[in-house]
């Protein structure tokens, strides 16, 4: 469809376009006539959901915009919840129920109305507590909570305007660009009422959004401080057992006792090689000196005084050395012992030396220095056996330590590992829980939504002329929209150029639609059309070689009602007016406007005739005729005359250009040209005016104003000066 096709549908169907609209336009203004103002109220919050600063915002932050987007949503949805709204409801109501009478403030007379008439006086006298809002709100909140079916309740959960929270959810928030505002608008036809529901809505919603985000910590910190105690519990009860393990176990510090150990172990046994090693020394030294002295085994034994000392001084000698190895005693004590050794053993070499000159001669040796060294290692051999057997004894008791030892360190070391790990137990929850603390305390800080813009109000008018001209507009794309939509799915033969498209046939000729709608132009289209099919119908080379045979014309049709009997009529009235001897046949039944015109019967016997000379009522020698239009029934009946049909010399198929080219239609044709062995002419009857401007151009004497001659040029894109030229002088 080209464009100037596309406006001249439009401008066929015009009336329609415009009659449609203004019949609903008119409607609309009827039915809004008292129709009440409207007013519309804004508010805006701050989130802080982006820039907003909190507990986590120490640096620099990477934003995500997933989560930021999921936020917001999470706030637009909690403004829209059921939850919400119906806490606005119910605030609202009680509001409006407390008021005696309407104001300028709270509900103007309109809702005010409403609610009178909506909340009987009954329910109104059990939940209204007299000058108080938040007693009303409480028993209200109470009745539609315990009762589903409450006359309250099915007014929030109705349909109805103000309370219901069909009417709140116009309540629209939208994100103030890529900012962290939300604005909230709302319109009513109620001013009181239209700023009151923003502000219970930032009510409501403020004290629900902090709820919201608040329980998001609180059950984690309530995880934490339960999980915090139960690790200080098992801190405590396995350092109580390591107290009563370190007590029963006499343990002040296991690993330096243990270590102390066998550091001592290790130095008394090196004390007792020693002791051990100067033991066998001294005795070999005796040995000697014995040999050199000549004093034998029972030296010492002889004299009685001498052996007490000797004992004396062994014994003194002995509790020196185990002092000095137990490490038990004060210098105080251990320096007497040592004074009381050395006078012992000044008195003891004495009493030898005085006891050897009796028994000895010393001519020639040196005694003095002999007894003394002699003495000396006698005293030496008695100070190494009783240090070796007090380090034999002090090993003992530190095997016996060690027995003790032993067993203490495992347990020791589970109960250290166990109170190990349920320290790090301890540790770990006290930083979870500070983390979850931390978080608590930064979603407050960041669930602190801030009103920026109160709700304020704001008269939209009377919106009644925008409806009308809504309607108008609806009306009017809608009915463009179906005629261009029918426009598009027809079908039909409509145009010349679509009729030889679709049935493959030449085209003989146009006649246009005749009725009232088209009288005036089809008087300057008639002529020129008629005079374009006879140009096609004259020329025929068989009437020069016959001239005594008339031409014969056939008109036929597939269907029945394709107008033959008009086109005939039109053909030979043409014909006539050309100065040619016409006749008009046609079946009985048919009428035809033209004069000279005879019938015949359609019946059985007419698929035999071969020639007009069987059908005509006179004979052609007395009256020559130069043509014979021939109007034969429509091919679907059947009765064909194929041989009259072989031999006429023109076939016209006659189809109305307001019908389809169906598959029958194709099939009838297909076996007509079969039997007949030619193509037909087509006929296209019943086209528009509007669809002839490829057959005709622009017919002289067709009144057209300047503009639509302009437009039409525009329209086909000729846009030579001499074209628009000739549309302004034509």
């Amino acid at each position: 469809m080209t464009l100037l096709d596309l406006i001249r549908v439009l401008l066929s169907n015009m009336k329609l376009i415009l009659i449609i609209p203004v019949v609903m336009a008119v409607a609309v203004h009827r039915l809004t006539k008292g129709m009440p103002d409207k007013y519309a109220s804004e508010t805006m919050i701050y989130t802080g959901v982006v820039s907003g600063f909190n507990l986590e915002s120490t640096g620099m932050r990477t934003l995500d915009r997933t989560l930021v987007s999921s936020s917001f949503d999470n706030l637009m949805i909690t403004i829209q919840a059921k939850a919400t709204l119906k806490g606005v409801a119910t605030r609202l109501l009680a509001q409006g129920l407390i008021l005696p009478k309407p104001d300028s403030v709270h509900i103007g007379p309109r809702g005010f109305k409403y609610l009178r008439e909506a909340v009987s006086e009954e329910v109104r006298k059990q939940v209204v507590v007299p000058n108080s809002f938040e007693g009303t709100l409480q028993k209200i909140e109470e009745a539609i909570e315990k009762e589903a079916t409450h006359p309250l309740n099915r007014i929030i959960q109705g349909g109805g305007p103000y309370y219901s929270l069909k009417a709140l959810s116009g309540a629209a928030p939208s994100r103030v660009l890529g900012s962290d505002m939300v604005k909230i608008s709302y319109s009513s036809d109620d001013p009181g009422i239209c700023v009151n529901t923003l502000q219970f809505l930032l009510e409501v919603f403020i004290k629900k959004y902090r709820y919201l985000k608040s329980s998001e910590t609180d059950n984690v910190v309530g995880f934490f401080e339960k999980k915090l105690q139960d690790a200080q519990s098992k801190l405590t009860d396995s350092e109580l057992r390591m107290k009563a393990f370190r007590e029963d176990g006499k343990i002040l510090n296991y690993y330096e006792q243990t270590k102390a150990l066998a550091n001592k172990k290790e130095d008394l046994s090196d004390e007792q090689s020693r002791a051990t090693g100067e033991l066998e020394a001294s005795r070999a030294i005796i040995r000697e000196l014995e040999n050199k002295l000549g004093i034998d085994k029972n030296f010492l034994s002889k004299n009685e005084e001498i052996l007490k000392r000797k004992q004396k001084l062994s014994e003194v000698n002995t509790s020196i050395a185990l002092k000095e190895i137990n490490s038990q005693a004060n210098g105080q004590d251990l320096e007497q012992l040592k004074k009381e050794s050395r006078k012992l053993k000044s008195s003891l070499e004495q009493d030898i030396v005085t006891h050897y000159n009796f028994t000895h001669s010393t001519e020639g040796l040196p005694i003095q220095q002999l007894l003394s060294e002699w003495l000396d290692n006698i005293i030496l051999i008695e100070t190494n056996k009783a240090k070796e057997k007090a380090i034999t004894n002090r090993l003992g008791e530190i095997e016996d330590l060690y027995d003790q030892f032993a067993p203490l360190g495992s347990g020791l070391t589970r109960l250290e590992r166990e109170i190990g790990v349920n320290e790090q137990e301890y540790i770990q929850m006290i930083h979870d829980l500070n983390l979850a603390l931390l978080r608590q305390q930064n979603i407050e800080i960041s669930s602190n939504i801030s009103v920026v813009d109160a709700p304020n109000l704001q008269s939209l008018g009377n919106q009644r002329i925008l409806l009308v001209i809504v309607s108008f507009m609806v009306g009017f794309i809608t009915i463009t929209g179906s005629v261009l939509a029918i426009e598009l799915i027809d079908v039909t033969l409509k145009t010349p150029d679509r009729a030889v498209r679709f049935t493959k046939y030449a085209l003989a000729g146009v006649f246009p639609l005749y009725n009232k709608k088209y009288r005036k132009i089809n008087h300057y289209i008639r002529i020129p059309l008629l005079n374009l099919a006879l140009s096609k119908i004259q020329v025929n080379e068989a009437h020069l070689e016959n001239p005594a045979r008339p031409i014969e014309i056939i008109t036929f049709s597939v269907q029945e009602q394709e107008g033959k009997s008009l086109i005939g009529s039109k053909i030979a009235q043409g014909l006539h007016e050309a100065d040619f001897k016409v006749l008009h046949l046609l079946p009985a039944g048919s009428e035809s406007q033209f004069s000279n015109y005879q019938h015949f019967e359609v019946n059985q016997e007419l698929l035999h005739v071969e020639s007009i000379h069987n059908i005509i009522r006179e004979e052609f020698d007395n009256t020559p005729y130069d043509y014979v239009v021939i109007e034969l029934p429509a091919l679907k009946k059947g009765l064909i005359p194929v041989k009259l049909f072989q031999n006429a010399h023109i076939l016209l198929l006659t189809l109305r250009a307001n019908r389809t080219w169906g598959n029958v239609d194709k099939y009838i044709m297909k076996n007509f040209i079969q039997e007949i062995g030619r193509e037909p002419l087509l006929l296209l009857n019943g086209v528009k005016p509007i669809h002839l401007d490829s057959i005709l151009g622009d017919v002289k004497g067709m009144k057209k104003s300047l503009l639509r001659r302009l437009f039409k040029k525009i329209v086909k894109m000729e846009f030579k000066s001499a074209h628009f030229k000739k549309a302004m002088y034509d």
